[in-house]
């Protein structure tokens, strides 16, 4: 399987969720072009695989940690949890490291007859984090 980040990012670890798609990431709105165009021909929901890079260079804050798809960014996640998920990676001793987990679309595209549109993303990792579950890629 290849799985990489925007900037061709490998990830060395796969984080598996509960099946729940209970995390909501931030920033969509600024990636509307590139959802769109991954959810062309989608109905109500797509599943995916999301890559999960931390940011330490990230202008708005150094516990940043952006989302990808397909190698395009899509968000972020939440300034609250960025600093937890990195906490738990740091305590599991995978300080920094890039990590990969099933993430869902969900919405509707533009040009969809139903009025309200926008797409979002959600993504399968426990919802505290109080445990992050590893599988080495």
């Amino acid at each position: 399987m290849k799985i990489r980040g925007a900037n061709g990012e490998k990830p060395l670890i796969h984080i598996t969720g509960p099946d729940q798609f209970a995390i909501d990431i931030v920033g969509e709105s600024h990636y509307a072009q590139t959802l769109e165009q991954l959810a062309k021909g989608m109905k109500e929901v797509r599943f995916i695989n999301a890559v999960i890079v931390p940011e330490t260079d990230n202008p708005y804050g150094a516990d940043a940690v952006r989302i990808d798809i397909d190698g395009k960014t899509v968000g972020h996640l939440s300034k609250d949890l960025a600093p937890i998920y990195r906490q738990r990676l740091e305590s599991a001793g995978q300080v920094g490291v890039v990590a990969w987990t099933r993430a869902i679309l969900r919405g509707r595209p533009r040009g969809e007859e139903e009025e309200g549109h926008g797409i979002g993303v959600w993504l399968d990792l426990p919802y505290t984090i109080g445990e992050l579950t590893f599988i080495k890629c």
